[in-house]
């Protein structure tokens, strides 16, 4: 049988996705990151590797895959300018009927893409969601995370679509690498991320979700997101207020964004948000100490 026709058969039945991946300084985790995308039973991905002008291994690590499959796409950026900047420059470059995310030291379960477009084409959501492993070195800390990040879809027994209400925004984590989204959303809004330090994935997804009108979630814990001390999120853990003001200015512009797009009653909801995160920061100590272990990934939310 002509492979390449079976090829291009296979990619005309099934619409492509582009695997976005931020990188920076992560030789230890990307090889294991890219093959769990590659190696899904999906086979129609584009991997964007944006190489956020690493100074470690990293990048003869995803040349050396980059030589045995040709899905992987690199781009470097001129400069070092934080995670926000990598993923707009992969956006830019996305063909694909869907977006996805991977950070550069998380990884994929199986069936992690298929389940993901599959529940896209059945329901017709404008954006799925899935459930979140924690790899972390404390247990403890790791389980309760993982109730955080899960807490909405635990209460859902099946993959269940549904009209977006203020439970689903309000319960909802505001992360990109659990979701898949329509890049006709995306482009259509022109929605990007703003150049923020941390809080840029909080803008993002509440812009999009204040544009969408269906949300499906699958009821599996198909992404597995890692937990490691020298982190961005993990050094800001001491300074709450920067991290908090990061906050109020992602809630801020998706604010401003659905009030610009008509969208009043899903702009009340992300005002809501911002009082919150208002009366947080003005409950905040002018100092507060730094914690004994840091939480989040260098370069990454």
């Amino acid at each position: 049988m002509d492979c390449a026709w079976l090829s291009g058969w296979f990619k005309k039945r099934k619409p492509l996705v582009s695997v976005i991946v931020p990188l920076y300084n992560a030789e230890a985790f990307i090889e294991r990151a890219l093959l769990s995308i590659l190696m899904q039973d999906y086979k129609n991905v584009e991997v964007i590797v944006v190489d956020d002008c690493s100074t470690d291994r990293s990048m003869s690590i995803v040349n050396r895959l980059v030589a045995h499959d040709p899905r992987i796409q690199t781009v470097r950026t001129s400069r070092n300018c934080g995670v926000a900047g990598a993923r707009n420059m992969g956006l830019a470059l996305a063909k694909g009927k869907y977006v996805m995310s991977c950070d550069s030291d998380d990884y994929y379960m199986p069936g992690y893409v298929s389940t993901m477009v599959d529940t896209m084409e059945h329901s017709g959501a404008d954006l799925a969601q899935a459930e979140i492993s924690v790899v972390y070195s404390n247990k403890e800390d790791m389980d309760k995370l993982s109730k955080s990040l899960n807490l909405y879809a635990s209460r859902i027994r099946r993959t269940e679509v549904r009209k977006i209400t203020s439970s689903d925004y309000f319960c909802m984590n505001k992360f990109m690498y659990d979701k898949i989204l329509r890049r006709s959303i995306i482009e259509k809004y022109k929605i990007r991320f703003p150049m923020l330090k941390t809080s840029e994935d909080m803008f993002f997804i509440c812009a999009y979700v204040s544009v969408s009108d269906k949300i499906a979630y699958v009821k599996r814990r198909l992404y597995c997101h890692l937990l490691r001390r020298n982190s961005l999120i993990g050094g800001m853990l001491g300074d709450f207020v920067g991290l908090l003001n990061n906050d109020l200015a992602a809630f801020k512009g998706a604010m401003d964004f659905a009030l610009a797009h008509n969208r009043p009653e899903r702009a009340a909801w992300i005002r809501e948000d911002y009082i919150k995160n208002t009366a947080r920061l003005d409950d905040a100590p002018k100092e507060a100490p730094k914690p004994a272990s840091a939480v989040k990934k260098s370069n990454k939310k």
